[in-house]
């Protein structure tokens, strides 16, 4: 059965959220999208050149149990300012897809891949406006539509990932350079 948050899970995710510097509404980008309802596209497929009006709200579910719940949020913290090594799985450094391998095999007994493009091949398709806490989003590097990295969407358009240059941080949808190189997500719960 899914739920809404408690006060208890948007404080948490809030002071990350706060201690992340990330933007907090949905605004259209220079190109016409809607830039924090990223669309995911078919290989060879433009962007909208009008901006989408009236589009529904992120729903901010929790898929899991108190007690998966719970160990996430642990995992979330032991992870959080971990610096970007590649090839890391560990809260002394990570890599994108070894950030989400070790959070899923951690909290949640799931062994994945570290592999941000067999991790795209997991789970089925979610459209970015029935994204829920714990699904997996997927960017490219802007020349292909291959996926070359990996977060966890947290809610309100938030992720988690092991970014580059600031280690392990939230980051939104809506913001540069994800709101370009968004190709989709994955869900593994449910």
């Amino acid at each position: 059965m899914k739920r809404l948050y408690r006060i208890s899970d948007i404080f948490f995710f809030g002071v990350l959220i706060l201690f992340s510097a990330c933007a907090p509404k949905w605004v259209t980008n220079y190109e016409g999208e809607t830039a924090g309802k990223p669309v995911e596209r078919r290989p060879g497929e433009k962007r909208k050149t009008e901006p989408q009006k009236n589009e529904p709200a992120v729903k901010n579910r929790i898929p899991l149990s108190e007690k998966s719940y719970e160990k996430f949020r642990k995992e979330v913290q032991r992870f959080w300012g971990a610096p970007y090594v590649w090839g890391g799985a560990s809260p002394k450094g990570t890599d994108c897809s070894g950030l989400v391998k070790t959070i899923y095999s951690r909290a949640l007994n799931m062994n994945l891949p570290h592999s941000t493009r067999l991790l795209y091949k997991k789970g089925k398709p979610v459209s970015v406006d029935e994204l829920e806490m714990g699904d997996l989003v997927f960017f490219g590097d802007g020349r292909s539509l291959t996926p070359t990295h990996v977060g966890i969407f947290i809610a309100d358009g938030m992720f988690l990932h092991a970014s580059v240059s600031k280690g392990v941080a939230l980051s939104h949808l809506s913001k540069a350079p994800y709101n370009r190189l968004y190709l989709g997500a994955r869900r593994l719960l449910h």
